[in-house]
């Protein structure tokens, strides 16, 4: 699921650039001159389930080396992994002669590229196996690359070499209704992805590194990964697919049980990038596969561990052409001893702890890196908080790095977060298309406030693994995110008052609503969670049976697609679903209208022979909607 990190002893101390950097050694002069480079090979900690990771390493890999002199340069080696350690060859030839590799010095940087495909030229054919149901088929598909032209031999002349995933990987959970029973095994006896290119050309050093996608489209056979769960009648599946923009109402999915094939089809079209992870959450019912969220996240994520190395993802902006970059503090102050430093196109990290300006990155001067020590974050409320503007007009920025590096980059992965806030950080940022990643597990108040609001650019918002929220923690979250087409998944099972309110309303792209897990609410958790997210034609299903005091206020209002919402509550009073239909569904067409679904039961207490009049203001319902008893799901 990650990066994986090849340690090579003998060439650079720390990543710039595109990965986040290491700390600096100072190298005595020349003390590598002449010596050997060895190999040696360490991964990240967290794992895939399929494709390249900690356990599973390629034994094969191209490397070239420029180090500013003829003598010891070293292009399209061969790696190879024999007898426990890495060997140099000359070719793939099965006769060629191995490659000794040596320092030319241990001082000034070098340039280093690496990929699982030869490096003779700068463009390369690269192709996504239709049969990818086993591990090796996965392994395969999935192809890796690095690039660095900032390397700095370490004392010791240990580098470190993250390969990327160039590829985009799809993972699939396919939740079997209750006509199947609990079958003990799985009853799918296969699963494909289809409409998607096969092959296509990778030009490692091109912006838009890929293109002349071959034509024909293929069917490409998933592998199992994971365990089939008898309890939770799930069944998982991957694949790898090749990066590109799959045209509305092409991809899909088939699985198939015994002779009967199901099959579900997006409707939209379908941009697929590389490094990124899709993930499709769907149900088999009696006669269809159905869409229940679709999640976009980052692959390339990754915690390393190494050999006399430390990499820290630092938060990290890209921008392909020239940005600047404004960090401004409203009524926010560090505390003592307390800073920020950035640093640009791998240079010296330059402190601050006040308002910063006018700081030029992006095109040729590099990636501007941001680390902190800071035990409050960017904020200690809604009205203190940092702010971070690019200024530069159409000039795409890309953020990558964990948000915890702004709180103690040294002890990222073991930050306190309970009482770090990021509120407003990227509020109304025109220019920010990526975020970066927010893996903490304890909340604070206001956590997240407004983070993204007005982020009219970003395309995909980030993984939100917290299962237990915080008062007003996702509140305004992505606001606004006209951009926005998938919601992230959201795990918490414990909610807060007003926790997510408002947190996609106005995301007018939004097409797929998470599943919302809780079962116990808070005062005003959902209010107006979705309002005015226009494209959305389908409510997640709301669980709960018991409410909560404005729980479902203006929830979907102005949801003009909506076709449908379930809702499974006993207790219903009108203060609770204030307006949260309101405008909502006006879009769909006759002779359909938008149904209001609720437990049978309830149905036939509240509903069931009764008057429009008698019952419609309980439950805030217009006269363009019609309800009807949840449908038994077999």
């Amino acid at each position: 699921m990650n990066k994986i990190i090849f340690w090579t002893m003998a060439a650079m101390a720390f990543l710039l650039a595109s990965c986040a950097g290491e700390e600096e050694v100072t190298t005595p002069a020349d003390s590598l001159k002449g010596k050997p480079i060895n190999v040696d090979v360490l991964v990240s900690d967290i794992k895939t389930r399929a494709g390249y990771d900690t356990k599973n390493l390629p034994t094969k890999f191209y490397l070239t080396i420029d180090q500013d002199d003829e003598n010891y340069d070293y292009t399209n080696v061969v790696m190879k992994y024999e007898e426990g350690k890495w060997v140099a060859y000359a070719s793939d030839a099965a006769d060629a002669p191995t490659v000794d590799m040596i320092w030319a010095n241990a001082t000034g940087t070098i340039t280093v590229k690496a990929a699982t495909f030869s490096l003779s030229s700068a463009s390369t054919t690269l192709n996504a196996l239709t049969d990818q149901s086993t591990a090796d088929g996965i392994k395969s598909s999935d192809h890796l690359y690095y690039f660095s032209n900032a390397v700095t031999p370490s004392e010791n002349g240990t580098i470190s070499i993250p390969f990327d995933h160039i590829m985009s990987k799809l993972e699939i959970t396919v939740t079997l209704r209750n006509q199947y029973g609990t079958p003990e095994t799985n009853p799918i006896t296969s699963a494909i992805a289809f409409g998607s290119a096969t092959s296509a050309t990778y030009s490692h050093a091109d912006a838009t590194p890929w293109s002349n996608y071959n034509s024909a489209v293929s069917d490409i056979s998933l592998c199992p990964s994971g365990s089939y769960s008898a309890a939770e009648r799930t069944a998982t599946y991957e694949a790898i697919l090749i990066p590109q923009t799959i045209d509305a109402s092409t991809f899909g999915v088939k699985v198939k049980i015994g002779d009967k094939s199901y099959t579900w089809r997006y409707a939209n079209a379908v941009k697929l990038e590389g490094g990124m992870k899709y993930t499709l959450n769907l149900t088999l019912g009696k006669n269809e596969l159905t869409l229940n969220t679709l999640s976009v996240s980052n692959w390339n994520k990754k915690t390393v561990t190494g050999l006399n190395a430390k990499h820290i993802p630092y938060v990290t902006f890209t921008a392909e052409s020239e940005q600047t970059f404004n960090m401004n503090f409203n009524d926010f102050t560090l505390g003592e001893n307390e800073y920020f430093e950035y640093s640009v196109g791998g240079g010296e990290w330059t402190p601050f702890t006040a308002i910063e300006e006018n700081i030029k990155f992006g095109g040729t001067l590099g990636s501007l890196r941001l680390r902190g020590k800071s035990s409050k974050g960017t904020a200690t409320g809604y009205a203190n908080y940092s702010i971070i503007k690019f200024t530069t007009a159409n000039s795409p920025v890309d953020c990558t790095g964990d948000i915890r590096t702004l709180i103690d980059y040294e002890n990222y992965a073991n930050a306190n977060t309970t009482n770090a806030r990021f509120c407003k950080l990227f509020l109304r940022n025109t220019e920010l298309r990526t975020s970066p990643s927010l893996p903490a597990q304890s909340l604070a108040d206001y956590c997240y406030h407004e983070m993204f609001n007005g982020c009219t650019a970003l395309e995909t918002a980030p993984e939100l693994p917290a299962e237990t929220l915080a008062d007003y923690c996702y509140e305004y979250m992505f606001s606004g995110c006209t951009a926005l087409t998938t919601a992230p998944e959201l795990r918490a099972g414990t909610l807060a008052e007003s926790c997510c309110l408002e947190m996609f309303s106005g995301c007018s792209k939004l097409t797929t609503a998470p599943v919302l897990p809780a079962q116990s609410l808070a005062k005003s958790c959902y209010k107006g969670m979705f309002q005015n997210c226009t494209s959305l034609t389908t409510a997640p299903e709301l669980r709960a049976g018991k409410l909560a005091e404005y729980c479902y206020q203006e929830m979907f209002s102005g949801c003009s697609k909506l076709s449908s919402v379930t809702m499974l509550a006993f207790d219903v009073s009108a203060e609770m679903l204030d307006h949260w239909l309101i405008k909502a569904g006006t879009n769909v067409q006759e002779p359909q209208k938008p149904t209001l679904y609720l437990d049978p039961r309830v149905y036939s207490r509240d509903v069931y022979n009764k008057e429009f009049d008698e019952w419609a203001p309980k439950y805030q319902i217009f006269e363009n909607w019609d309800v009807q008893p949840q449908p038994y799901s077999e």
